[in-house]
């Protein structure tokens, strides 16, 4: 995607994640951006803009809302999930055994083997909300979605296509999933920030959960990271960790009570199955994965076919 001055500035800071740039594995989000969001829902039709990066996946999530009551409750098809029993002396949450920090530590691996993914789901900041479905590429970093403003708000459907680097956006009204081929033309173009809003926080997060190696399963072991539960997504089996609290190389503070912040459903492989975030509230953002085999999602940089409008960019802070 050709890099112009473009409405998306002002898009990402609607849509984007301003609680707090994401500079580490445990960038845990916290407070800022709603009135940009508003703003922006009220006066740009495309309405909001996602975008999916974190440095590292395992980060904390945590909430006051019931995951299973909220995974049924919204507004795009996640499976709500039934937990299986466990034995007394499995009852979480614990610390991770070994064989745990293992599956851990290869999600991302996994993630960049298996390619490209399926993506569906609900980001919410507690006052907006905005339903994902789409898929990313894995392996070369790029994420393409539909997304659709909850009927409350004023805001249209919009495509969004996302790198580390850039993201682009285009209204969509003609479906409920975004069309195949990627359309290369007629996207507004700007420079990815993480940082601006809920959104592109999200969007951080899920773009980033690939690598070309795994993490260290030692590390995760003496980190704050737990099981939670066993359970299932789809009808297939998972355990629930929650992320580190801490960031990468600090080491975890034992009177830290609170809950983290980022939550991972992997299957017995250690194939992601589900992610659940709390981007500045105590509600969950979730999103599911599945395979997508046959499914081309192309890196935009690589085929210098994409149009792009230019437009002021919008300067207003909020």
């Amino acid at each position: 995607m050709n890099i112009r001055k473009a409405r998306l500035n002002g898009l990402i800071a609607a849509l984007g994640s301003a609680r707090r740039p994401i500079d580490s594995p445990t960038g845990n989000p916290s407070g800022q951006g709603e009135a940009k969001v508003d703003r922006f829902m009220k006066n740009n039709a495309a309405g909001a803009v996602l975008a999916l990066i974190t440095l590292l996946p395992l980060a904390g999530c945590s909430s006051h809302s019931d995951p299973a009551t909220q995974a049924a409750t919204a507004s795009t098809p996640a499976a709500s999930a039934a937990a299986a029993s466990e034995p007394a002396a499995s009852a979480g949450p614990r610390a991770l055994t070994a064989d745990e920090a293992t599956r851990l530590s290869v999600m991302r691996l996994n993630n960049f083997s298996i390619g490209t993914r399926a993506i569906t789901g609900t980001i919410t900041d507690g006052t907006t909300e905005v339903s994902l479905i789409g898929w990313v590429n894995y392996v070369d970093h790029v994420g393409y979605a539909l997304a659709n403003p909850a009927s409350s708000q004023t805001a249209s459907p919009f495509l969004v296509q996302w790198t580390p680097g850039e993201v682009g956006i285009q209204n969509y009204s003609e479906g409920p999933t975004p069309p195949l081929p990627v359309p290369t033309t007629n996207w507004s173009v700007s420079e990815f920030d993480p940082s601006v809003s809920f959104l592109a926080n999200a969007q951080a997060i899920v773009l980033n959960l690939a690598a070309d190696q795994p993490d260290n399963p030692q590390l995760l072991t003496q980190s704050s990271a737990q099981w939670l539960r066993s359970d299932t997504v789809n009808g297939v089996a998972v355990d629930v960790f929650a992320g580190p609290k801490e960031a990468d190389g600090e080491v975890p503070d034992p009177n830290d009570t609170s809950e983290s912040r980022i939550r991972y459903w992997l299957d017995v492989s250690g194939n992601l199955q589900r992610i659940e975030m709390r981007i500045g509230t105590d509600l969950w953002s979730l999103i599911d994965f599945t395979n997508a085999p046959g499914v081309l999602i192309p890196n935009p940089n690589n085929t210098g076919s994409a149009e792009t409008e230019t437009v002021p960019t919008d300067t207003t802070t909020g």
